[in-house]
């Protein structure tokens, strides 16, 4: 891996120099696909920038490789390792080809039949080729509806994974005017505990079909969801990429296929092995890179802290305004506060507008001709979402 190494005069040209690397192309055919930037600030201050592609190694690998470099940096070796990655690559490929990989597909193709694009209303005509010019709004959850969500989570035997991925579909359904699509979710892929201190692209992507169907209240959603993720989950270990291969759907160069959405929940501490207690004349910060990119139309992101929730929305720019996703962010905040005050509503009944934006919606509604709506059954509440003028 090479390391190139650079003098800044301040912490403002260090960080445009990481934004110049993080933008930077891989060439997949050769490489490298790993690089380092060591940006000196001042002789016992530095900024080390680490790039990789996906195709080397997950979110899980990040936080692996700094704690090797801060162990080997303190003097002391990494954990030894039972497996490396080749290990697990070959025993994948014996799995594919055996009997146990073809019961799961053919669980993929009947769990996927007949799927079709999540349609959300965009500010702007999808492109013919799909882009993947990105941006995001944040947003924060307080710790009485996190707490809320826990014990609504426990009452149906979920998990938290579960009760958000429930609220995100009909955040979707009720924008889209759908009850049928899918959401992709990433899981870690390290099904056992030799693959822990791996480095290595384990991640794969299941597609769970959202099953909205029959207006049910949001406690039945999330029951519907739990079975969902867990039957989703007894057939994950099956590759994403084969999984579309063997559906054999048209394919759209204009959209991802078989997801537009996606939905991650952080589960682990980013950077934790920073805060490894050391030599205590040396200091390390975790500084995470926001990427203005994205896959897919939409990404909702969530990590659990201290005082709550915390979130993002990131969203592609050639098809949403930023105060749309704003308010979409807006909506999934008040969407949550309801299902804890009445899990028992329907889900096509739930809050979705905070009072000062109900107020504007009305105010709106009752301004002149020129207003339309664009009504999309069965959710009537969809018609207060596609306000738009003419």
């Amino acid at each position: 891996m090479p390391l190139t190494v650079v003098d800044a005069a301040d912490a403002t040209a260090a960080q445009e120099l990481v934004e110049a690397a993080s933008t930077e192309p891989f060439d997949l055919a050769h490489g490298p696909l790993l690089r380092a930037l060591l940006i000196r600030l001042a002789p016992e201050e530095h900024v080390l920038f680490l790039g990789k592609h996906h195709i080397v190694g997950d979110g899980w690998s990040v936080d692996l490789l700094l704690r090797d470099l801060v162990t080997l940096y303190r003097g002391t070796e990494p954990p030894a390792l039972p497996v490396q990655y080749g290990d697990f690559a070959v025993w994948e490929a014996q799995e594919l080809a055996g009997p146990a990989a073809q019961g799961h597909l053919q669980w993929w193709r009947q769990r996927l039949a007949g799927v079709t694009p999540l349609e959300l209303p965009l500010d702007l005509p999808r492109p013919a080729t799909q882009t993947y010019r990105g941006d995001f709004v944040e947003f924060t959850l307080d710790g009485a509806t996190r707490d809320g969500l826990y014990a609504l989570t426990h009452s149906y035997g979920g998990t938290l994974f579960m009760t958000l991925l429930a609220a995100y579909q009909v955040l979707l359904a009720r924008h889209a005017g759908q009850e049928d699509f899918v959401v992709g979710a990433s899981v870690a892929g390290r099904s056992v505990p030799e693959l822990e201190n791996v480095v290595g692209m384990f991640i794969n992507m299941l597609p769970l079909r959202a099953e909205l169907t029959g207006e049910p209240t949001f406690g039945e959603l999330l029951e519907r969801t739990r079975h969902s993720v867990l039957d989703a989950l007894e057939h994950g270990e099956v590759p994403f990429a084969k999984v579309v291969h063997e559906l054999g759907l048209p394919r759209d160069v204009s959209r991802s296929p078989v997801f537009q959405a996606m939905f991650v929940l952080q589960n682990y501490d980013i950077g934790r092995y920073a805060k490894v207690p050391g030599d205590s004349t040396v200091t390390f910060t975790w500084t995470p890179m926001e990427l203005r990119a994205t896959r897919f139309d939409i990404e909702l992101h969530a990590v659990e802290t201290v005082d709550g929730l915390w979130g993002k929305l990131v969203f592609n720019t050639d098809l949403f305004a930023r105060e749309t996703v704003q308010r979409m962010a807006d909506r999934f905040g008040t969407l949550l506060r309801a299902v804890v005050a009445a899990p028992d509503t329907p889900v096509s009944a739930l809050d979705l507008f905070a009072p000062v934006e109900r107020l504007g919606l009305v105010a709106i509604w009752d301004d002149g001709d020129d207003l339309h709506a664009e009504p999309r059954a069965p959710y009537p509440h969809t018609r207060e979402v596609l306000l738009t003028r003419a």
